[in-house]
């Protein structure tokens, strides 16, 4: 096994037997990895919150025959005032979920790793996250050669069915709440 460091952001985290979990990176040295770590479940494991989904981390890692072992695992950024509002939380997942999606494992792609942290940088200080949205969608189809580097917009319609074309998999629009719907009506 060769020990490798590398940064990444966390796009998911799942259990794995009783006390593991499987945790999906998409880092800047292996593209998007699958990373093993043992003792995760557990009350007792030190790294806490460290490799929660939405979290770019500075990550050391060892490959195995069937995934990366984490060795050591410190957050560069917990982008904490995105994971506080629920529609920056439901288009961040929207993302990470397009890029699982569109990505092969082992593969880096630069371009859409820095896409993806300047989105949740973008939702994290507060920016309209319909611009956000679209800037996003617009972004990934010019990273993967989809559409004229010279577009400078296109619609979620037209964006899910290029996404669609090109992987053969669907998404699930995120479900933003609005003002309306979130405010409690006095009784």
């Amino acid at each position: 096994m060769t020990d490798g460091k590398t940064i990444g952001i966390i796009l998911q985290s799942k259990a794995f037997f009783e006390k593991d979990r499987v945790v999906t990176v998409f880092t800047e040295a292996h593209g998007l990895i699958r990373v093993l770590v043992k003792g995760a479940s557990s009350t007792s494991f030190r790294y806490g919150a460290r490799l929660e989904p939405l979290t770019y981390v500075h990550l050391t890692l060892r490959k195995g025959k069937s995934f990366y072992y984490l060795s050591s695992v410190d957050i560069l950024d917990a982008f904490s005032n995105l994971k506080k509002d629920y529609n920056r939380l439901q288009f961040a997942f929207y993302c990470c979920d397009v890029l699982k999606k569109l990505c092969v494992f082992e593969q880096t792609n630069m371009s859409l790793l820095t896409i993806l942290l300047d989105t949740c940088k973008g939702l994290d200080s507060g920016h309209s996250y319909t611009t956000l949205h679209r800037s996003f969608c617009l972004n990934v189809l010019k990273s993967e050669g989809l559409i004229a580097m010279d577009r400078t917009s296109i619609t979620e319609k037209e964006f899910e069915k290029l996404f669609v074309a090109y992987t053969g998999s669907p998404l699930v629009s995120p479900r933003f709440i609005t003002a309306a719907k979130a405010r409690l009506n006095p009784v």
